[in-house]
């Protein structure tokens, strides 16, 4: 079985326009702090946890999210 001797950053999947690998791409060592998985966990979380806060919400509401080159 092969191992993975370094995992590239997401900031790497993000800049040449690649999808980001999903949670289980990632070694078991916990490297959020160096940007390894950060925003696939970020995602995951969010399709786990919208559906509780779009339920309650009283008006329709906007979200503007932006990006700095």
């Amino acid at each position: 079985m092969a191992r993975i001797f370094f995992s590239l950053s997401d900031e790497w999947f993000l800049k040449i326009g690649a999808a980001l690998p999903n949670q289980n791409y990632y070694p078991g060592a916990d490297l959020q702090e160096n940007g390894v998985g950060q925003v696939a966990n970020f995602m995951a979380d969010w399709k786990d946890n919208i559906a509780d806060y779009s339920s309650g919400l009283k008006k329709p509401t906007s979200i503007t999210m932006a990006r700095v080159p």
